[in-house]
């Protein structure tokens, strides 16, 4: 496989974020005293799992929803591969694990670093813990919706992942399917997929698309929808 610069960027990505993960945990771990510092660390991993689900959906419906595949920057490494994958479902499957999981390292190791570097942890402190822990589980989180995402296209996935999946702590193959029928408007979050129904019934991505047209001004150019924010 030949290597490029942006592998090498997604190797060292991974590398920094499995590093940095494993010293928070290392610290966070080592900060709990009591039963209730560890009840506090589950209420953290809980909700910091539930903002990765709601970040993928954001990320999800913005690069669904607006800008072109030309736009610069934006458009070949963000825009291009979102919309291509509506094209062809399967293709996310023939990535390895380099290529499904590097940018969300890229993207995730940051805050890693500040949640390592920028605050103090003191033994017992139920602050501390919380705010680590948000971090470490949201980023966890966020690092593997892509792969969460490529197992629900998957046509065979080991057993723990079947068991998972069926049991709705991860992104299912039947729970996506409704994101992958015309237009592609709904069911955003790919990480587990728990706040689809909600925002579905809320209206939620269309409350966006109407801030975004009538406040930003920036209109809808996703190919299987127009650029109306008032439909159901």
């Amino acid at each position: 496989m030949k290597m490029n610069s942006h592998r090498l960027f997604e190797l060292f990505g991974i590398a920094v974020f499995g590093a940095y993960a494993g010293l928070l945990a290392w610290r966070l771990f080592g900060i709990i005293e009591t039963p209730s510092n560890a009840l506090i660390l589950f209420l953290a991993a809980f909700i910091g799992y539930c903002l990765a689900d709601i970040i993928s959906g954001l990320v999800h419906w913005f690069a669904d929803t607006y800008f072109h595949d030309e736009t610069p920057i934006l458009g070949p490494n963000f825009v291009k591969p979102f919309r291509f994958h509506h094209v062809d479902p399967k293709e996310i499957t023939t990535h390895d694990f380099v290529e499904v999981n590097g940018n969300n390292s890229i993207v995730s190791f940051w805050v890693l670093m500040w949640a390592f570097h920028g605050r103090d942890a003191s033994l017992g402190d139920s602050t501390d813990i919380f705010w680590m822990g948000l971090a470490l589980f949201s980023m966890l989180g966020i690092l593997a919706t892509n792969q969460f995402h490529k197992w629900a296209h998957t046509d065979e996935v080991t057993m723990p992942v079947r068991w998972l999946q069926n049991l709705g702590l991860i992104l299912s193959a039947d729970h996506h399917a409704v994101h992958h029928v015309r237009p592609h408007d709904e069911y955003y979050c790919i990480t587990v997929g728990w706040f689809d129904w909600t925002f579905k019934k809320l209206r939620f991505f269309r409350g966006l698309e109407w801030f975004f047209n009538r406040i930003l001004r920036l209109s809808i150019t996703a190919p299987d929808r127009k650029p109306s924010s008032g439909r159901s």
